[in-house]
């Protein structure tokens, strides 16, 4: 009997594509097909159950069941057609809320932070931002480290004002992102975790993370503009009006970035300049 099939497969809800592990074990045919089963299962949002022994249990045993619970058969019913390029947005309404009403009845029996990850964007597209925040806090009580939880906490706390938390929660996101393929999200995160260490007045914390995310994805615009609004902050105008005059060159319309170099301009007592790109700056954007 093998006791966790997440040591043999995983799926990533909704996004189309599984993982399947060779084990040390020797498994049989039926074996090996049920793990395929209950992997394509977990693709449509199957979740795992607890108590009888069905496909969607997280062990696996020596002999294998080849049925479905009746509320993964249901789960299965309403998101055959998924569209994996949309994910939960090609789902019709009325089928988020029989969803919804599935999931919480069986994150009671048997949580996992995918689960919950999950209720919590079903949730949010039906428009319960509240609820969905409420089940991802829920998890993080049950000590579940799930990145996307991590990472959606993150960008709450830091929309409502509440940094501190918001830079545990993405701090603890990017801990995750390990993978060569998964620069540009990393770089994503970094980028949100400097903009709340700039909020709460830890300028050279800020800056040194937005250049780490520059080493990861150098063409971020997002990145290069913070980073120029830091170091004019910081009176570094050399700095600034360097990062400003990179993204100048590839966004040459931009009225922020002509406004930004008015202000370096205008530190500099370069009055002229600062006239010219204020100007600029108004004509693109009145």
């Amino acid at each position: 009997k093998m006791e966790d099939l997440e040591t043999v497969g995983t799926a990533q809800f909704f996004n189309g594509y599984i993982a399947i592990r060779d084990p040390h074990a020797e498994l049989t045919s039926d074996q090996k097909q049920v793990i395929l089963v209950h992997e394509f299962s977990h693709l449509f949002g199957a979740v795992h159950i607890s108590g009888a022994s069905a496909i969607m249990h997280p062990s696996l045993p020596a002999i294998p069941e080849d049925h479905l619970d009746p509320e993964n058969r249901q789960i299965l019913l309403e998101t055959r057609l998924v569209d994996f390029i949309k994910g939960i947005d090609s789902l019709a309404p009325d089928s988020l809320d029989r969803l919804i009403s599935i999931y919480e009845k069986l994150i009671r029996s048997n949580p996992h932070s995918d689960f919950y990850y999950q209720l919590g964007d079903f949730y949010r597209k039906r428009g319960f931002e509240a609820r969905a925040i409420a089940t991802w806090e829920e998890a993080l009580r049950y000590h579940f480290d799930n990145p996307r939880i991590h990472y959606e906490l993150g960008v709450f706390y830091y929309k409502s004002g509440r940094y501190d938390q918001a830079v545990q929660e993405l701090g603890s996101a990017i801990a995750h992102y390990v993978l060569e393929s998964q620069k540009k999200q990393k770089a994503s995160v970094l980028c949100l975790l400097g903009a709340a260490y700039f909020e709460k007045d830890h300028e050279d914390q800020a800056v040194y993370t937005w250049l780490q995310g520059l080493t990861l994805d150098p063409d971020n615009r997002d990145l290069q503009a913070n980073l120029a609004a830091a170091y004019l902050k910081k009176g570094d105008t050399d700095r600034a009006l360097a990062e400003l005059e990179k993204l100048h060159v590839k966004y040459p319309e931009d009225a922020a970035i002509l406004a930004n170099l008015g202000s370096v301009a205008l530190q500099k007592k370069n009055y002229e300049k600062a006239v010219y790109y204020f100007s600029q700056a108004l004509a693109k954007n009145p």
